[in-house]
């Protein structure tokens, strides 16, 4: 669902005061548990994730941005991916460019730790700490990267053929990714990316975007709700929330969403 048009849909935001149980039921009760985006919020938000679609050249974020990273930018496919993207259009705009990270699990040897003028490739694994320093970045991108489909099938089988004795099936909650869906894993890499963003750029912001299915949806939001109050102390410079679209068919999770708090 790569070309998804979300231009006629109503973004909803979701703060973390309520029980796992309430998430949903909210949205029918119409509690005030929720905030509606602005369309300039949400063009930032789809900027992110999916420049080709949204130009990123408008939004303060990556105006002021001095390094963007790009989580699971993938080195296998064909079309341009996010970090490419950001690098033509940020230099066409704005005459200038940040540096920008393109990570995956996938990095060539050849290419990992290389550079191409701005362009800094790395190899990545989203259950590793990340080889990058505090607060780096101004904006975090990760595309499709939790989502539970074929792509992370596939990862289960690969790991199963390279890990002796992994038995078939102990990885069927890891996203496409490779983030494993367990409270200590996804914990473990929200507190990664909150941990390389710039808090003191008061534009900085992380979307990390996915699942595209129900199965990873059910998965993917109980264990959110349950993270991101500790996730909130711990940093209290930054709003972690849950975007959701609105659809006939009720609430529609797109990913998490990390910015500076404005107190």
């Amino acid at each position: 669902m790569r070309g998804f048009c979300f231009k006629s849909a109503v973004v909803v935001l979701c703060f973390f005061f309520c029980p796992v149980e309430n998430v949903f039921s909210g949205f029918a009760q119409g509690v005030n548990l929720y905030l509606d985006a602005s369309d300039e919020e949400w063009g930032l938000i789809e900027s992110i994730f999916y420049p080709s679609k949204r130009s990123p050249v408008s939004y303060p974020s990556f105006i002021h941005a001095k390094r963007i990273l790009v989580l699971g930018d993938g080195f296998s496919i064909k079309w341009n991916s996010n970090a490419e993207v950001f690098q033509s259009y940020l230099q066409s705009y704005l005459g200038s460019l940040p540096e920008i990270y393109k990570t995956d699990l996938e990095c060539p040897p050849d290419l990992d730790g290389s550079s191409q003028r701005n362009l800094h490739y790395k190899r990545v694994d989203h259950r590793q700490v990340f080889p990058f320093e505090d607060g780096m970045f101004d904006v975090i991108s990760m595309s499709y990267g939790l989502c539970l489909c074929q792509c992370s099938q596939n990862f289960q089988k690969e790991q199963s053929l390279i890990t002796p004795g992994l038995k078939s099936g102990v990885r069927e909650m890891t996203s496409c990714g490779g983030i494993d869906f367990n409270t200590g894993s996804f914990f473990f890499f929200l507190s990664e990316v909150a941990r390389v963003l710039n808090s003191r750029q008061p534009h900085a912001v992380a979307f990390l975007h996915g699942p595209q299915d129900t199965v990873g949806e059910q998965k993917v939001v109980p264990i959110a709700v349950q993270l991101i109050p500790a996730l909130e102390q711990y940093y209290s410079q930054l709003s972690f929330r849950l975007v959701f679209l609105k659809s006939s068919k009720g609430p529609v999770f797109q990913g998490v969403y990390i910015r500076v708090r404005k107190f």
